[in-house]
């Protein structure tokens, strides 16, 4: 397996994604008040995952052992979101920010996928007409970005990125 290093020059979007909470069912020890349940567990960071840590009872507080709904924090789907005709070029690190790029051949921006050399004349682009022919182009995907996200930006520039 290889790591590959891409680069994007041109139309990008940059979108914070509000996140949802749903509920997962987690075997763990059924007292609310345990250090060990599930719930308290997710809010510190250290879930138990596959119903690790199983037996009977709890090995902290005695009690029966059993399914507990544990509230996850998630982001929608944005490959869903997008038709995946927009890629992702890049994230945060907590995943809350996410850059997409057209997944599309357009007449806008300049993917570079090589380890040769290279050069770009940069005054050779049109920053402001690429925007508008990529915000036309992708008018209903954005559409949909903005019903899930809490802000979006459409901008130029450059992003580095490993696949």
């Amino acid at each position: 397996m290889s790591i590959d290093r891409c680069i994007h020059i041109g139309p990008y979007v940059k979108c914070t994604f509000k996140r949802t909470t749903r509920s997962e069912p987690e075997f763990g020890c059924t007292n609310d008040s345990c250090k060990l349940n599930p719930v308290r567990r997710a809010e510190a960071g250290t879930l138990l995952r596959f119903g690790q840590g199983a037996g009977r009872y709890c090995s902290e507080c005695g009690c029966l052992h059993g399914q507990v709904n544990v509230p996850i924090s998630v982001r929608p789907d944005y490959s869903a979101i997008t038709h995946e005709r927009l890629r992702p070029i890049g994230e945060s690190e907590d995943g809350d920010i996410i850059y997409l790029a057209a997944n599309v051949d357009l007449a806008v921006g300049l993917g570079i996928d090589t380890d040769s050399e290279f050069h770009i004349d940069f005054a050779a682009f049109d920053v402001p007409a690429d925007i508008a022919a990529f915000e036309r182009a992708f008018a209903a995907e954005l559409a949909a970005i903005r019903e899930a996200s809490a802000t979006v930006k459409v901008a130029w520039g450059i992003h580095q990125f490993f696949t």
